[in-house]
């Protein structure tokens, strides 16, 4: 025996909802045209027609978008004085353990963040954050361990691949430091100038 007892009424089936209507665009005649489907009965509802109004509009939609396909995509060329502009750069500068050597590893740095971005096709602030960049300028890290000690941990970007693109920073930061102290030695006739303001 049923659980509502003998009288009880078994459960209505579910009822199909009517599909939405879809409209097509002609190919040639340039009228919205119901789009085939399943052969209709007669409970189902009317398919709504485009006016010839909105079947202009849907065809100019399509034109545009195929010409914005056609469009090559450039990456921005980035300036010569562009790490220039970087947030907090101005206030970094002011304070006393900022000197032209970290000016001078910090554009390397920069330089480097935009073409790993580039290259990896991530964000330059995904690759390193301006924050970052500014301390690793300013406390020019040579080993891992020492980049540990300004971000521990490290930014997802540098900790990722077994810190690859942590020992490329690394790399790049040691480069340029030879780079200014050959620069400065030349210029001070072979000593080599101390970090100042």
């Amino acid at each position: 025996q049923p659980p509502g007892g003998a009288g009880a009424a078994p459960a209505p089936a579910p009822v199909a909802a009517a599909p939405a209507p879809v409209l097509v665009l002609a190919a040639a005649g340039g009228s919205a045209a119901p789009a085939p489907g399943p052969a209709a009965s007669s409970a189902e509802p009317p398919r709504a027609e485009a006016t010839p109004e909105g079947a202009e509009l849907l065809a100019e939609v399509f034109r545009r978008t195929q010409k914005a396909c056609l469009k090559l995509w450039a990456p921005k060329q980035v300036s010569g004085g562009a790490y220039t502009r970087v947030k907090g750069f101005g206030e970094a500068k002011k304070r006393r353990s900022w000197g032209p050597e970290s000016t001078f590893v910090m554009r390397r740095i920069f330089e480097w963040r935009d073409a790993m971005a580039r290259r990896e096709d991530e964000s330059p602030s995904y690759v390193l954050t301006s924050e970052l960049l500014l301390a690793v300028a300013e406390r020019l890290p040579a080993e891992e361990r020492d980049l540990l000690l300004i971000s521990n941990p490290l930014p997802a970007f540098l900790e990722a691949n077994g810190r690859a693109a942590a020992a490329e920073l690394l790399q790049e930061v040691r480069a340029a430091r030879a780079a200014w102290l050959a620069a400065s030695g030349a210029e001070s006739g072979g000593g080599s100038s101390p970090r100042g303001r």
